[in-house]
């Protein structure tokens, strides 16, 4: 008598023990790298194992093919829906292996279905497992999602796109100005990263309008353009500096600008500007 696993009355639980298996060895990994990533004394090539032990577990969750799809959609659907997400490790490699999955258009509307409505709380997760995804699909995909998303899932989705550098400016300009500010800060941030120095004037538009932002200032120094330097010093030299300016001003400031750091309130980012600055005299 033949017997063939595949055809077995208890196959599908077989299956199912399998990937949720990958899927917590998944979590555990992409947790532990990070961790690892975070220390002090790491090295990033003392990642490459966990990084081989990760891939290798998404073959495998992969080998399952929609069978693995359909199971981590179902669950990160409940969680959606319940707000059961508490093992936000678990959202971040399902989100990973979803991501990754994405080899074609078609393939990517039920998983862009559940991000456009998550809680944002579950954004984090979201965005965590989104960043390492390797699907051809997933960049095309993430920018479809933001025609539709709401602000705060709009912030994660352009965050991942610049984290990942694949940031379609035409896309993440459409609308810019009616965004909210945490949003157009966010997508400066992006669009600098990938060097689109054609957004510079759209930014320093939005800047007129908010000139206490640090993000917006930030992402036209990368850009080059040299005109946001005097604000930024005077940003620096108000009574309280709004979070980020004295840092900003260090990064990019001369010796000349030690003054500026000597009259600012007494806080941690003043002492960490000074650092930065590397003027002995204010040692």
């Amino acid at each position: 008598m033949n017997w063939n696993l595949a055809t077995d009355r208890r196959a599908g639980d077989f299956a199912a023990t399998f990937i949720d298996e990958h899927v917590d060895e998944m979590a555990f990994l992409l947790e532990h790298r990070m961790s690892l990533l975070h220390r002090p004394m790491t090295r990033w090539p003392d990642v490459a194992p966990f990084d081989d032990r990760l891939l290798a577990q998404l073959n495998t969750w992969q080998a399952y093919g929609a069978v693995a799809r359909l199971r981590s959609l179902e669950h990160v659907e409940s969680a959606v829906h319940t707000d059961d997400f508490a093992d936000g490790d678990t959202i971040t490699a399902m989100a990973y292996a979803l991501g990754s999955g994405l080899t074609a258009p078609n393939d990517a509307g039920p998983l862009l279905e559940l991000i456009v409505v998550s809680p944002e709380a579950m954004l984090p997760a979201w965005e965590q497992g989104l960043r390492m995804a390797t699907g051809h699909a997933l960049d095309p995909a993430l920018h479809e999602a933001l025609e539709r998303a709401p602000p705060s899932i709009m912030r994660m989705l352009i965050s991942t796109l610049g984290w990942r550098r694949q940031v379609q400016g035409e896309v993440v300009l459409r609308g810019f100005a009616t965004r909210p500010l945490h949003v157009q800060e966010t997508a400066a941030l992006a669009l600098a990263k990938v060097g689109l120095s054609s957004a510079a004037p759209m930014l320093r538009k939005a800047l007129s309008k908010h000139p206490g932002s640090v993000p917006l200032a930030t992402a036209l120094l990368v850009l080059g353009d040299m005109t946001t330097w005097g604000h930024v010093r005077a940003l620096a030299s108000e009574h309280q500096p709004p979070p980020g300016a004295l840092r900003l001003l260090a990064m990019r400031g001369e010796l000349g600008d030690q003054e500026l750091l000597r009259r600012a309130p007494d806080s941690l980012e003043a002492v960490t500007a000074m650092g930065i600055l590397g003027s002995p005299e204010l040692v």
